[in-house]
């Protein structure tokens, strides 16, 4: 199932979806939410080319990230309705931190270290992109800011036992 063609076709279509909804966002002046969907289509297709890398389920996941945060924007669906920012606030670093966890699983020592690891990868990605949205002006109430913080770590402590579990079994990881 990890490497099915079919994973890349559905992947290929929302990212589709995800390149339409960049172009629509950049001809209404949103530059910068065109630009970040614009990053995740890239991404996704990078990670779909580098298949002997990453298994196909890694670009859906970056496809259906990308799908997801471009329904938010071009729809405005980031308080209304108010579970939505929670969803992405797990879904964007739960891909994030899978595929670096998947990338990194064999440097990083005991699977506890490693889940370690990536739950605080994921907790610097949702403190970047905080700091991201104070300095451009769109952050929401401190008890926002927590939650999303709350949701990015959920999403990050996901991913690494997702990656990890998704890994092909290494006998000189697993024994540590």
């Amino acid at each position: 199932m990890l490497n099915s063609t079919a994973l890349l076709w559905l992947a290929l279509g929302i990212a589709m979806f995800a390149l339409g909804a960049s172009a629509w966002l950049a001809t209404h002046g949103k530059m910068g939410e065109a630009a970040l969907m614009a990053g995740f289509v890239v991404t996704a297709v990078a990670f779909g080319s580098s298949r002997p890398r990453l298994p196909p389920i890694f670009t859906l996941l970056f496809a259906l990230a990308a799908g997801i945060n471009a329904l938010g924007y071009v729809l405005e669906l980031w308080h209304n309705p108010v579970w939505f920012d929670e969803v992405v606030h797990v879904l964007t670093p739960f891909t994030i931190v899978a595929a670096i966890g998947w990338l990194s699983i064999k440097r990083t020592g005991k699977p506890s270290h490693y889940l370690a690891k990536m739950v605080l990868v994921g907790i610097a990605l949702g403190l970047a992109w905080e700091a991201f949205e104070w300095m451009i002006g769109i952050i929401g109430t401190f008890q926002d800011t927590l939650l999303d913080l709350l949701m990015d770590t959920i999403g990050a402590t996901l991913a690494s036992w997702f990656s990890l579990s998704v890994y092909p079994s290494e006998p000189s990881f697993h024994q540590k």
